[in-house]
C-alpha cells in the first residue's frame, strides 16, 4: 500500500514539473512571436498566424498564469488585423469567461463590443450596445467604462455623422 502511495505521489510530482516546463516553453514561444510582431512594419500573414497559434496555445494550456488573459487579448488583436473575426470573438469570449476578475476583462469586453459595432461579418449593433452597457455596469470605475459611454453615443451613426458631431462639439 505504501509503495502504491509513493508511486502515485511520484507521478503527481513529475506531472506538475512537466506541466511547469511545458508552460515555460509555451511562454517563451509566445514571447518570441510577440517580439517578432514588433519588428513588422506591415503584418505578415504567416508571422501573424504563428503568433496567434503561440498566444492561444499558451493562454489555453497555462491557465493558472496571470499573463494568460493578456495573451488571449493579443490573439484577438492579431486575428482582428488578419480579418479572422471568428478567432477574435472566440479569444475574447475565452478571456472574459475564464478570467472574469482580471484587470484585462473590461478591455476584452470593449474589444468584443467593437467587433460587433464595426462593419464586418459580426456587425450587430444590439449586441455591441449590450456589451458596452455591461462594461459600464460591471466595471464602472474602469477606463473602459468611460470609453463604452462614448461609444454608445455613436452606435448606428456613419463616420460622416460622427465626424460632424465631433466638429460641432469643438466649435465654441
Amino acid at each position: 500500500m505504501i509503495q502504491l502511495l509513493v508511486i502515485i505521489c511520484s507521478f503527481v510530482v513529475v506531472s506538475c514539473i512537466s506541466n511547469t516546463t511545458t508552460c515555460a516553453v509555451k511562454y517563451q514561444k509566445a514571447r518570441y512571436w510577440d517580439s517578432t510582431l514588433f519588428t513588422q512594419y506591415e503584418l505578415d500573414t504567416t508571422v501573424g498566424q504563428n503568433a496567434i497559434n503561440a498566444f492561444t496555445d499558451y493562454a489555453t494550456h497555462c491557465g493558472q498564469d496571470s499573463l494568460c488573459p493578456v495573451f488571449f487579448i493579443k490573439t484577438a488583436q492579431v486575428s482582428r488585423a488578419l480579418h479572422k473575426d471568428s478567432i477574435t470573438e472566440a479569444s475574447l469570449n475565452a478571456c472574459i469567461s475564464k478570467f472574469p476578475n482580471s484587470k484585462t476583462t473590461p478591455l476584452a469586453m470593449f474589444l468584443k463590443a467593437q467587433l460587433y459595432d464595426e462593419a464586418g461579418p459580426f456587425h450587430n449593433e444590439e449586441q455591441a450596445e449590450q456589451v458596452y452597457k455591461r462594461i459600464i455596469a460591471e466595471f464602472p470605475h474602469s477606463e473602459w467604462a468611460l470609453s463604452a459611454q462614448g461609444a454608445l453615443k455613436f452606435i448606428g451613426k456613419s463616420d460622416l455623422e460622427i465626424t460632424n458631431e465631433l466638429l460641432q462639439q469643438k466649435q465654441p
